[in-house]
């Protein structure tokens, strides 16, 4: 019985929640090492995450712009083409010194 007690509480290595929301904060906590979407969690909810052990990545396309996160209108000029098959993205100069802005806004909340 003891075996499947600690069988029980081992984590997985890792999971990757691309669409996951601070709703699912108490799944990872059965992950040693996850890969979320970070605007969609506060700093508060990765401190906790960081508290129960696990390690958090966030996704980050730094060759392109979502026109639906909330800093897009404020760095649009950092366009300069259609992402084929993806409408909601615009691929961007990253060249552009700006650009560290973007992701320094786009995390402001979560680092």
């Amino acid at each position: 019985m003891k075996a499947n007690q600690a069988k029980e509480f081992e984590k997985n290595d890792y999971g990757v929640f691309l669409n996951a929301d601070a709703s699912s904060l108490e799944r990872f906590k059965m992950y040693e090492t996850i890969v979320i979407d970070a605007q969609y969690f506060t700093k508060r909810d990765i401190e906790l995450l960081h508290q129960n052990g696990t390690v958090v990545y966030t996704y980050l396309n730094i060759g392109s712009i979502e026109n639906f996160r909330e800093y897009y209108t404020t760095y649009a000029e950092v366009a300069i083409g259609e992402y084929e098959h993806w409408e909601e993205e615009q691929w961007v100069d990253v060249a552009k010194t700006r650009l560290a802005e973007v992701y320094r806004t786009a995390f402001s909340g979560t680092i």
